[in-house]
């Protein structure tokens, strides 16, 4: 085997430009059977010349990558891999990412979101120039913006998307915001690996695509912690559940997940908002547990003249804490009978973890208009940065998403979150949530501590 590959070893079969970085696991055979048939190719002449004795092994050691490359399609004199399959949003020393925006989402928040973005990508693009591009730090690349806008109509975002991103390709999209469910946005994604990184939305899809990453499950964690609570504190066995969400919205979603988790176990009814009146034509006419998937502007009449057992609101269709309620005034007969779903860490514990983000607007002159979603895309910036460093020129969509996993639970802090840890294959990096009392003077206190419903 010495004299056969003399001069070979397997540093040099593993160097420029056989593989320019890391690859995932399933490429290893692809090229290694590249970098083997190149190598043992130029031995193969010498032997033929000089030691026909020793081909028959040359033509069996090149047998195994012969066949491995049969099965691969590459265009000529390209190197299987990532290096050969890179995405068009990650050529010519760019990076395009991508940030959508559904109908329904805030005009200025959608605003001050896509300048953050813009200001950290200018931050980053500003530390390459006036370097020569050999002194960049390996595989470095400048960071470009595309602002996807979808328009009514959620059968058709999956459409408009993929002729938007025919305009302009991208590597990732990341963040996002907008109401209603995001389900077919996830589903194009999948189907064309594209990853999906971190929108700040409220109604993820129940089961996410293979290259999907989200903050939360959103209104499904609800559903599911709400789905537990009534089901272990059935004070009266025979109140039925009542719920209310407005369809089309996000919180429509969470009622559909919540019924099919009480199927079979508790009277459900299910009523839908249909116009400008925050309660429906009728009522319940016994005493129930109402579960609202609504928004302030239509609570008001729920919390002024009560009409239920125990009340329920989702924490995620609110403000955020101190005032979920945006100043509405609460029926002195709701104390202890209000209650709040909150995903995040409570005030009180986060103060610290909130410092970073909080000053990096500051430092930005950036304004705070919706901290909760400007702490989500600050927290995916800082994931992405470190995800990219780790990737050293490998991109595909396995590899990014196994670094932001890796780099979201690594955090020491997680500004407004308990905990982000993102298990291996899995879409979401906080599991957990709180179930919020309404105390009156005292505010809104935890029942019963964090739980991973």
């Amino acid at each position: 085997m010495a004299w056969v590959l003399s001069g070979w070893t397997p540093s040099s079969a593993f160097a420029k430009p056989c593989v320019p970085g890391r690859f995932p696991a399933r490429h290893l055979a692809q090229r290694l059977a590249w970098c083997l048939a190149q190598r043992l190719g130029q031995r193969l002449a010498w032997c033929l010349a000089w030691r026909p004795s020793g081909c028959l092994l040359v033509v069996l050691l090149l047998a195994w990558p012969t066949a491995v490359l049969a099965t691969v399609s590459l265009p000529p004199g390209s190197a299987p891999g990532p290096s050969s399959r890179l995405p068009a949003g990650a050529h010519d020393g760019r990076l395009v990412f991508g940030f959508v925006i559904t109908p329904g989402a805030d005009s200025a928040r959608a605003a001050v979101l896509v300048s953050m973005l813009e200001r950290r990508f200018a931050l980053h693009n500003q530390g390459l120039e006036g370097r020569a591009r050999d002194s960049w730090p390996r595989a470095a690349r400048t960071w470009h913006l595309a602002v996807f806008r979808l328009q009514a109509g959620a059968a058709d975002w999956a459409e408009q998307l993929a002729q938007q991103l025919a305009r302009r390709p991208v590597f990732a999209l990341v963040g996002g915001t907008g109401t209603g469910d995001w389900s077919p946005i996830d589903r194009y994604c999948s189907q064309h690996g594209l990853p999906l990184l971190l929108p700040a939305i409220e109604a993820p899809p129940a089961v996410p695509g293979a290259v999907s990453l989200y903050f939360h499950p959103g209104v499904l964690l609800d559903a599911k912690r709400l789905a537990a609570f009534l089901l272990t504190d059935r004070s009266d066995p025979r109140a039925p559940v009542w719920q209310v969400a407005r369809p089309g919205d996000s919180g429509a979603a969470g009622a559909r997940a919540l019924a099919h988790a009480l199927v079979g176990q508790v009277a459900v009814q299910t009523d839908w908002l249909t116009d400008a009146a925050g309660i429906p034509a009728a009522p319940p006419t016994e005493p129930a547990d109402c579960v609202l998937w609504l928004r302030p502007i239509d609570l008001r009449p729920w919390l002024s003249s009560p009409l239920c057992r125990r009340l329920f609101v989702s924490g995620v269709l609110l403000p955020d804490l101190p005032d979920p309620l945006a100043g509405l005034p609460v029926a002195s007969s709701l104390i202890d009978h209000l209650w709040l779903t909150y995903p995040w860490e409570l005030p009180g514990r986060r103060q610290a973890a909130m410092g970073p983000p909080q000053a990096w607007l500051r430092r930005q002159g950036l304004p705070e208009r919706d901290a909760r979603a400007q702490t989500d895309l600050w927290l995916s910036m800082e994931a992405l940065e470190t995800a990219l460093a780790s990737l050293q020129g490998a991109y595909f969509a396995e590899g990014l998403l196994r670094q932001m996993r890796g780099a979201l639970t690594l955090r020491s802090a997680n500004a407004h979150y308990r905990e982000l840890r993102p298990a291996a294959e899995q879409a979401w990096a906080s599991r957990g949530s709180y179930l919020l009392r309404w105390t009156g003077v005292n505010g809104w206190q935890p029942e019963d501590g964090w739980v991973l419903p």
